[in-house]
């Protein structure tokens, strides 16, 4: 009986062991892949680095400006092309709170390549790239953090020192290995090269 009793009890953890560590992997999966989605599954980033060793250093400033990403738009391969013009720590500020934020400036297309919908309001238009227009659009964490609600959409803000206006929040995607995906402001690629010269050679 004892010897049945161990057999049994044997079969039952190893089972259990097995099924704990499928589900284990399966859920790991699904966390990375829903995070690749996120990234946009079909994404490629290109920015200015210089090579390594001798031939590196016989090459002037390594840079990546508007004409660039407008000879890649060239490639028939890639569907849609953004500039990314980022910066850690802007300063964030309504009437009653002020935070610090990583703040990216893109253009329209950012939206669908890095799977990012809008929630509330509007994504960028043409229009305010084009015109470089002083609008924004938040990550739920930044809603979060101002204390703020839906109804900051269509309200004024101070971005970097200068006056936002809200056009869209961003739909919550989550956090992944600690790093929050929601803590961000989008403003138009042009605008962010008023605000910040030195990026206009150094876009990714």
């Amino acid at each position: 009986r004892l010897r049945s009793v161990l057999t049994v009890l044997g079969i039952v953890i190893a089972v259990a062991s097995t099924i704990t560590v499928v589900s284990v992997v399966q859920g790991f999966t699904r966390y990375v892949s829903d995070f690749l989605q996120g990234l946009g599954t079909n994404a490629m980033w290109i920015w200015p680095e210089r090579p390594p060793g001798e031939e590196g250093k016989t090459l002037g400033r390594i840079e990546l400006d508007a004409d660039d990403v407008a000879a890649i738009r060239d490639c028939s391969a890639l569907r849609l092309v953004s500039p990314l013009v980022r910066r850690e720590g802007v300063k964030l500020a309504t009437g009653r709170e002020e935070i610090s934020v990583p703040l990216e400036g893109v253009s329209s297309e950012y939206h669908a390549i890095r799977n990012f919908p809008v929630e509330l309001g509007r994504p960028f238009a043409v229009v305010d790239i084009e015109r470089s227009h002083a609008v924004c659009v938040l990550g739920r964490e930044v809603v979060r953090k101002l204390k703020e609600d839906s109804g900051i959409v269509g309200r004024t803000l101070l971005v970097g020192g200068r006056r936002f206006r809200v056009i869209g929040v961003l739909e919550e995607k989550g956090s992944f290995l600690g790093s929050s995906q929601d803590d961000v402001v989008l403003v138009p690629y042009t605008t962010a090269v008023k605000m910040f010269p030195n990026a206009r050679r150094s876009m990714a």
